[in-house]
């Protein structure tokens, strides 16, 4: 098929076509006169490749999913885009309240924290897979929500970034269906789920001993479940088994937590209470451990 009639077929222009060969998005047979022969395989190629510039995703992603079919990409993407608009929307109101004569000062600190807010978070999504990205975004989220005042803060948040921009992180390929699956399942309720977690948290560091007590059956029925071969051997665990890796080798334990200690006083607050929910939860099981064992 000729470039004539792709550009019919497909609404690309020919400029449009004849870029994404030269970035190595399409790939038409080239005859001996030198002539493109596009296949039918090419045009749904190339109808998906327009689909996703449309949608704006970038080169790269565009390029990510079309060479693998990866679902991954088009959920991270998804993800990006819906923080870039919320983003867009708080600036609109900035400059809203400017029209409305809102204090310039006011308007430049609350740029400030936005500006840096959304960059560690849109960082973190490009990051993570999927649904574990936007879990860990939605997390971090309000512990951002404060001006960076001091040299430490400001030095935090450097530290952050340039972990965030140089740390590499990858998922093996056999688990991918699984991550694009439950990033399906949970796609239409993934707000209501990460605000179920984040309240589990929250009466956690609260209250640690009756949450413990009142959730005792639970966590019991957990531990049982994990000395299970079932669960040893599914895609949960290993993914479980994966996150828990690169968290010890890349330096999120070493770096990334201790700047957002640094960097943030809720979240120092936050990670204080949560380190003693979990030394009370350790004693507990040792407790009732060694009161089975006698």
């Amino acid at each position: 098929m000729k470039i004539s009639d792709v550009k019919k077929i497909t609404g690309c222009s020919k400029k449009a076509i004849e870029y994404y060969i030269e970035k190595n998005l399409l790939f038409p047979t080239v005859q001996e006169n030198g002539y493109r022969d596009f296949s039918e395989e090419d045009i749904k190629r190339l109808k998906k490749i327009r689909i996703l510039s449309r949608l704006g995703l970038s080169l790269s992603e565009i390029k990510e999913f079309v060479n693998g079919e990866n679902g991954h990409t088009l959920l991270q993407a998804a993800s990006v885009s819906a923080l870039r608009l919320h983003q867009e929307k708080q600036k609109l109101q900035l400059l809203n309240d400017l029209v409305a004569g809102s204090d310039w000062n006011l308007t430049e600190r609350e740029l400030n924290i936005l500006e840096k807010k959304d960059s560690v978070l849109e960082k973190l999504l490009l990051l993570f897979p999927g649904f574990y990205g936007e879990f860990l975004a939605f997390h971090f989220g309000p512990f951002l929500q404060n001006a960076v005042t001091t040299e430490q803060q400001e030095e935090a948040y450097e530290e952050i970034i340039d972990w965030l921009d140089t740390v590499q992180f990858s998922i093996p390929e056999d688990l991918i269906p699984y991550l694009e699956e439950v990033g399906r399942l949970y796609s239409v309720k993934r707000s209501d789920i990460f605000e179920s977690v984040q309240t589990a948290q929250e009466k956690l560091i609260s209250d640690p001993k009756t949450y413990l007590r009142n959730n005792e059956s639970a966590m019991e029925e957990y531990q049982k479940l994990k000395e299970t071969e079932a669960w040893r051997s599914s895609p949960a665990c290993r993914l479980q088994e994966v996150l828990k890796q690169f968290n010890h080798s890349s330096g999120y334990n070493e770096i990334f937590i201790p700047a957002m200690i640094r960097l943030s006083p809720s979240y120092a607050e936050y990670h204080r209470k949560l380190e003693q929910a979990n030394a009370l939860y350790l004693k507990m099981l040792d407790e009732k451990q060694n009161c089975d064992s006698a």
